[in-house]
């Protein structure tokens, strides 16, 4: 299995689901992916549609975790 972890913010996340697809259309093994999201809050309906669409690309499995950002200031 390909584990990938992102670490966004949720103006950031348009580009991580950008950086997944090129991740994805790449991708030339046969192992599952899983993705990792390491989030400061929860995907608004437009970023998740997008992210969604990645499954087209190539199947995987997506986590998505919302971590308290100020825990790191």
């Amino acid at each position: 299995m390909l584990n990938i972890v992102f670490a966004s913010d949720a103006n950031y996340a348009p580009f991580t689901a950008v950086t997944l697809a090129s991740a994805l259309r790449h991708y030339r093994h046969h192992e599952p992916v899983r993705v990792f999201l390491l989030l400061d809050q929860q995907l608004d309906a437009a970023t998740k549609s997008k992210f969604d669409s990645l499954q087209q690309i190539l199947p995987h499995e997506r986590n998505q975790i919302v971590v308290d950002a100020s825990a790191f200031d």
